[in-house]
């Protein structure tokens, strides 16, 4: 079924949305078996920051997917994970009347940010609902574009279970601007709020080296979790992989199998002593993905943003990502959408997308 869809300005929660340009053709029924088909990866290698004077962020290469040949290829296979850094990442560019970086320009994450208003049937005997729309496309002609989204039931936020939290906070020396620790703490004060006794909290930091500061505190215990993150002040280097090996083993220690277990990871990305290469990063990470604890990455700060070490992080260690700019952005992420980007409905899952051969030509995601 075909619904048409209309764009608002409200936000999202458990959505995932994709665009196909494809080009029809004329044609008759096709009933073939399924070849195999291969995922392929958006973005590799590093960016160069495209001009932008003493701009030192860089990015992931992004690669414009080809078009594929239903002759060749029937199917496509997606994943259903979704970020949605590159919005307002590319917002804050444009506020400030500048190109964004090519590379900074996910497509994807532009689109996935947004509410939509069509309506989602789920069917109680399926975890997921579909709406598809095709429409001629507007930027060439004898092409179509189809809309499809997906989406899970909405969850009751009093359904939700206790969460297990680790704060992991990067307080090195290149965290002092107003618009990384200072927005970083307040950020972190609104999710705080939002806790109950029921939710526990840790708190790690790193800066030359990493500390535990807070160690499976409960949620009701405002007034001592809030003096913690108040008092964070940012100085050395950035140790950022010793860091993350601590959050995760405290978290691993204070697990529960009937929690939402999660590390939030709030920095600039700026990693610059120990592992800082992506590629060791993308396997160092890896080896977390199975350890029942999840992955939020929270981006601070312009100028030496590596937007490409924390998209890494978050492709490669059961997480996602959003960049924080201001306060009305984090109350957005951690409190207005606190269920799709804090809990897990469904774990590492990917879809399949089967064309028609006689009526779909070609095809690009």
């Amino acid at each position: 079924m075909l619904k048409k869809f209309k764009k608002s300005k409200s936000f999202i929660c458990f959505v995932m949305l994709l665009l196909f340009c494809i080009t029809i053709s004329a044609c008759g029924l096709a009933n073939e078996s399924l070849p195999d088909s291969k995922y392929e990866m958006f973005y590799a290698g590093m960016a160069s920051n495209d001009g932008m004077g003493d701009n030192e962020e860089q990015y992931l290469e992004v690669k414009e997917n080809k078009f594929m040949e239903t002759e060749t290829h029937l199917t496509q296979a997606f994943s259903l994970k979704v970020d949605t850094a590159a919005y307002t990442n590319v917002l804050r560019y444009i506020n400030k009347g500048m190109q964004p970086p090519v590379n900074a320009i996910r497509t994807e994450e532009l689109i996935n940010y947004f509410n939509y208003d069509d309506v989602v049937e789920i069917g109680e005997e399926h975890p997921f609902g579909v709406a598809t729309h095709v429409e001629k496309s507007p930027f060439a002609g004898g092409k179509h574009m189809a809309y499809i989204r997906i989406k899970t039931e909405d969850i009751n936020s009093s359904d939700l279970p206790p969460s297990n939290l680790t704060f992991l906070i990067d307080t090195s020396g290149s965290m002092m601007s107003y618009d990384k620790l200072p927005l970083l703490q307040q950020a972190f004060s609104i999710l705080v709020e939002t806790l109950t006794e029921n939710d526990t909290v840790s708190i790690v930091t790193y800066g030359s080296t990493s500390q535990t500061l807070l160690d499976s505190v409960s949620g009701a215990d405002k007034e001592r979790i809030l003096g913690v993150i108040n008092s964070l002040e940012a100085s050395g280097s950035t140790a950022g992989a010793k860091g993350i090996q601590t959050a995760y083993e405290l978290a691993q220690k204070n697990y529960n199998s009937k929690y939402n277990n999660r590390v939030i990871l709030a920095t600039d990305g700026d990693f610059n002593v120990g592992i800082s290469d992506t590629e060791e990063l993308k396997n160092f990470i890896s080896e977390k993905r199975n350890s029942g604890v999840y992955l939020s990455v929270l981006g601070f700060g312009t100028g030496n943003l590596r937007d490409d070490i924390m998209e890494t992080l978050a492709a490669n260690g059961n997480g996602n990502y959003s960049y924080i700019d201001s306060i009305t952005t984090a109350e957005k992420v951690l409190v207005k959408e606190m269920g799709a980007n804090m809990f897990v409905v469904a774990k590492d899952v990917k879809a399949e997308l089967r064309f028609n051969k006689d009526t779909v030509k070609e095809y690009r995601l």
